[in-house]
């Protein structure tokens, strides 16, 4: 083959790969949208800022894929996130919420019975401030998410959420002290502030007392 045509062909091949790398992460930007679109995020600060909410839900997998079946004024919960980062949600965004307004913590069983993570995905640098954040290992991934393969996947994926249903269970569980501890700490810092706390373990047949 002429060398002339090889390196023609090789530019059009890499132009080509890089223009599709392109649309998937314009894909990928528009579906992590749809996940934020409940925040006053820090980079649409003027978004999202109604005042005086009367029940804001907070949560993981469970509460996102049913957030249509509990009613609220924000439903401020991310599939696959963990505890940690969903009191450090609550604590950005409480001052939105009136006196003696609601929040609910809502997770499944299993979920209740995972210990505490100290992690942050890409999407809480879009909804928090990055400089308060541990680190800013995502910030890279801001813009150009498709980078990370993993969150770029589940992402695209993220329509497997929905509609799944979960049956009640008379199945005891174990809830691990440092998951009891945040949800203890959670209560205390809206009975501080002149909001209501419920915990919501809706495939769970019993009362949780912790």
């Amino acid at each position: 083959m002429d060398i002339a045509v090889m390196i023609s062909t090789i530019l059009i091949i890499g132009f080509v790969m890089f223009a599709c790398l392109k649309i998937v992460n314009r894909k990928v930007l528009q579906a992590e949208r749809i996940l934020i679109e409940q925040y006053p995020t820090w980079q649409n600060f003027n978004k999202n800022l109604d005042r005086n909410l009367s029940k804001v839900i907070i949560g993981s997998s469970y509460a996102y894929r049913h957030r249509k079946t509990f009613e609220a004024d924000r439903h401020w919960c991310l599939p696959k996130d963990n505890i940690s980062a969903q009191f450090e949600i609550l604590k950005h965004f409480y001052s939105i919420i009136k006196t003696n307004g609601e929040v609910n913590l809502i997770l499944s069983r299993f979920e209740i019975q995972e210990r505490p993570k100290n992690v942050y995905l890409p999407f809480h640098y879009r909804i928090l401030q990055p400089a308060l954040l541990p680190t800013n290992k995502h910030g890279k991934y801001l813009y150009y998410p498709i980078l990370n393969i993993g969150w770029a996947v589940q992402i695209l994926n993220i329509r497997c959420f929905n509609n799944r249903k979960s049956k009640a269970s008379n199945e005891e569980i174990i809830i691990p002290s440092e998951t009891e501890d945040i949800i203890k700490e959670i209560q205390e810092f809206c009975n501080s502030r002149d909001l209501k706390f419920k915990l919501i373990v809706p495939d769970v047949n019993y009362q949780i007392e912790l």
